[in-house]
């Protein structure tokens, strides 16, 4: 079970991120946090391309060039943004079911409360 609750700037992407890699691909709570963020691109676009199909943005430095390579082999149209904020706060907390035992991480630079559960 993970409960969420983003503010901010993150409530869109953070939620996201958390969600389908913890729930979907069975991604540890803590790594997660750490992971470099998730950007929207809601950039205005005169072709009309649906935000499906405008290039993922990716903050300087945050993949290697060898994962960024597959990316754009695989057709993925990869640019890198620079944003002043590029999250916001997340409160997060994974309840394992077998266990009971809860989880939340904390991360050093990153505004991610967690409290002793």
């Amino acid at each position: 079970m993970l409960a969420t609750a983003p503010i901010g700037s993150s409530l869109l992407p953070e939620t996201l991120k958390t969600i389908v890699s913890v729930i979907g691909q069975r991604q540890d709570l803590a790594e997660v946090a750490v992971a470099p963020p998730l950007l929207l691109n809601f950039d205005s676009d005169p072709t009309l391309r649906a935000v499906s199909r405008r290039p993922v943005s990716v903050p300087p430095g945050a993949y290697d060039e060898a994962f960024l390579t597959e990316l754009t082999r695989m057709g993925v149209a990869v640019k890198e943004a620079i944003v002043p904020v590029p999250r916001g706060t997340l409160a997060a907390v994974a309840l394992d079911p077998r266990s009971g035992q809860a989880s939340s991480p904390e991360v050093a630079r990153e505004v991610v409360f967690a409290a002793s559960l």
